[in-house]
């Protein structure tokens, strides 16, 4: 068996400028800009803060970040894209974004992130998973399948953005 040669942890406030430069790598490397939505400086200060961030580090260096984000009764919370309503919507966590430096793509990194966050999920007793996924991000699809998401829908999002509605009981 393979040893992970990545550590995982949660993130503090601290790595701010760290998720930045992940996104900025994560769109410098896209085919299609409208792969990825940009997030603020703002929003993810609020993530670290707030919700759960998990880190995966090589040699030291983070390169890669997961954000598990608790959308309550926000728009954020894709429970509403699920057609949820009531108490039903307040148990949906969102896997709000995973990226991975370019670098160590193709080494499980995203599925391992989406198991972890999924865990603290389960922890903090959600029971249904959810994400957003561009319809071109064939890579995402297929992780997010393999970890046994299932699609629910299509819409547009962020600003006219079409995304695939993901979901998982857990």
């Amino acid at each position: 068996m393979r040893r992970f040669r990545y550590q995982i942890s949660r993130l503090g406030e601290s790595y701010l400028a760290d998720l930045l430069a992940l996104q900025e790598n994560a769109f410098e490397h896209l085919e299609n800009p409208e792969l990825l939505r940009r997030n603020s400086e703002d929003v993810f200060l609020d993530c670290l803060l707030n919700h759960y961030t998990l880190g995966v580090f090589y040699e030291n260096k983070l390169i890669a970040f997961g954000i598990l984000y608790f959308g309550k009764e926000t728009s954020e919370n894709i429970g509403y894209d699920l057609d949820l309503t009531g108490e039903e919507v307040l148990k949906v966590a969102n896997v709000k974004l995973i990226i991975v430096h370019s670098d160590h793509r193709g080494n499980g990194l995203q599925r391992r992130l989406i198991k972890e966050l999924e865990k603290e999920a389960k922890r903090k007793k959600y029971k249904i998973l959810a994400c957003t996924v561009s319809p071109f991000n064939k890579y995402s699809i297929h992780n997010f399948l393999q970890s046994g998401f299932s699609l629910y829908k299509q819409k547009p999002k962020y600003n006219g953005l079409i995304r695939n509605i993901y979901f998982k009981k857990i």
